[in-house]
């Protein structure tokens, strides 16, 4: 029977032999790039590095100590508003505030169920966008123009709706409202319903004042032109083209803007 020889130390058998150390348990995903790398090459795997995670895309390390990055061109998924990821799911929900939802998607998505408000609210990266009737920007300011004017006639009405105009003014969203609902009128329904609200402002203009027909369209002009100054935060700017847009009108001026001189 062959004679094999045994270092010194070890029985027979391998129980004596130094085993190799164990393999930790890869996992699938850790935060940071530097643990998911350590990790993949001592487990041998691939691990996710969470925190690189986006709605269209994996960062994963691999154990040669590369990295992988795995690109979706839709998304793979979004944020739930706890903060957690969670898979996609467009199909609307009532929830218990009354609205209308998705139930997980990159835009969150809020639809009204009816009553005043924006029909549709939608926000992302910490901004929110709204939709509403553009009725209701024009109502609220014929609202005020009409209390503004009061019991009084006249130029003294047309003072008293241009500084209530003035004052709106720092309500910036609906001037822009106004101007968004003037470049939706391409669409035959959002123009009816603009036309109809236009023309309220304008008649309650007419009726508050009395005056003539250049005159209101004059004053209906200014306002366009203040709607612009807004939308464009020109009392941000010093430029002498800003401050000339800016100039104030007084309502002397008034007086002689009429058919006759018109003529």
């Amino acid at each position: 029977m062959p004679l094999v020889a045994v270092p010194a130390g070890v029985g027979a058998g391998s129980a004596g032999l130094d085993a190799a150390p164990a393999r930790p348990a890869c996992v699938v995903s850790v935060p940071s790039g530097a643990a998911a790398s350590s990790l993949a090459q001592a487990c041998g795997g691939t691990v996710e590095v969470a925190d690189a995670r986006t709605e269209t895309s994996e960062l994963s390390a691999n154990a040669d100590g590369w990295f992988t990055v795995v690109p979706h061109v839709a998304p793979q998924r979004a944020r739930r508003l706890d903060g957690t990821w969670g898979p996609i799911d467009t199909t609307l929900r009532f929830t218990a505030d009354g609205m209308v939802r998705p139930g997980n998607t990159v835009v969150q998505v809020r639809l009204s169920a009816g009553g005043p408000g924006a029909f549709a609210t939608a926000a992302l990266g910490g901004r929110e966008f709204g939709l509403r009737w553009p009725r209701s920007p024009f109502a609220q300011m014929t609202d005020a123009l009409r209390q503004a004017a009061g019991n009084a006639t006249g130029y003294e009405a047309l003072a008293r709706m241009g500084s209530a105009y003035d004052a709106m003014l720092a309500d910036r969203t609906m001037l822009l409202l106004h101007l968004q609902a003037f470049a939706a009128c391409g669409d035959d329904e959002v123009r009816d319903g603009v036309r109809t609200a236009f023309g309220r402002m304008w008649q309650t203009v007419s009726d508050a004042t009395g005056l003539e027909a250049v005159q209101i369209k004059t004053f209906m002009a200014f306002g366009m032109l203040l709607n612009t100054n807004a939308a464009l935060d020109l009392a941000a700017i010093d430029g002498q083209w800003a401050q000339q847009a800016r100039t104030r009108i007084q309502p002397g001026l008034f007086t002689h803007v009429t058919t006759e001189t018109n003529k």
